[in-house]
């Protein structure tokens, strides 16, 4: 009973504090960058072991060598919240992340 409960406030904790999505896969390459990940869509090159901040975009990529030498790409970005009845989901980019993620705004006190 006592691992039951604490597994549940583990978990209910979890959820409570953490709302992101992360994807990641192997890494395109580009010969000017030799040893970075290359993200296209942004034309953007990320030394392994580094993180990046994408401008204008609620989001940060990173990139890692796996111990086979193959590099590795993640993106996190904010997950997808749904808000109650009379407030509204607002983003700051600016603010990087993950501090421009969901800041909810709502009309009236919630119960």
């Amino acid at each position: 009973m006592r691992v039951t409960l604490s597994l549940a406030a583990v978990l209910l904790a979890a959820a409570a504090c953490c709302n992101a999505a992360i994807s990641w896969g192997p890494a395109a390459k580009n010969p000017d960058f030799p040893g970075a990940c290359w993200f296209e869509d942004l034309k953007v090159a990320v030394k392994a072991g580094e993180k990046l901040q994408t401008p204008g975009r609620c989001e940060e990529l990173s990139c890692s060598q796996g111990e086979d030498g193959a590099l590795l790409i993640s993106v996190e970005q904010c997950g997808s919240v749904g808000p109650p009845p009379g407030c509204r989901v607002e983003r700051d980019p600016a603010l990087g992340y993950p501090a421009c993620c969901t800041n909810l705004v709502c009309d009236e006190p919630q119960p």
